[in-house]
């Protein structure tokens, strides 16, 4: 069984591999769900989602940042904050507007971000 933990490790793998390969915005989606499965990591038995799931919502995922994730002062919080709603701009760009530019600038930056969330996350 894998755990939140596994599956950002293995979304970042692939964020990689998808940037090294060209495809870019496979790459930004890959770094995305990686950010937010290692958030979602930190989070499980702190807090109680919506309508019975697992997981939290994409469109709340800062909020339970914000004031849920323990240990992290309010200037790494932002910070994660800051990097989610990037993350979160780039992989619907990503994902549903096939004319928006995704270049490999943008999917190195989205594989930047994601690793400093990770980065964070595990101090």
């Amino acid at each position: 069984m894998s755990t939140w933990q596994d599956l950002s490790d293995e979304s970042r793998r692939a964020a990689q591999a998808l940037h090294e390969g060209g495809m870019f915005r496979g790459s930004i989606n890959r770094a995305y769900f990686a950010a937010y499965a290692a958030i979602a990591q930190h989070l499980e038995g702190k807090v109680t989602f919506p309508h019975g799931r697992s997981n939290p919502p994409h469109a709340g995922l800062t909020r339970y940042v914000q004031n849920v994730l323990p240990g992290l002062s309010a200037g790494v919080r932002r910070d994660i904050k800051h990097k989610v709603r990037v993350l979160y701009k780039a992989r619907v760009s990503a994902d549903y507007l096939p004319a928006d530019s995704c270049d490999g600038k943008l999917a190195k930056h989205a594989l930047r971000e994601a690793a400093g969330i990770v980065a964070q996350l595990s101090r």
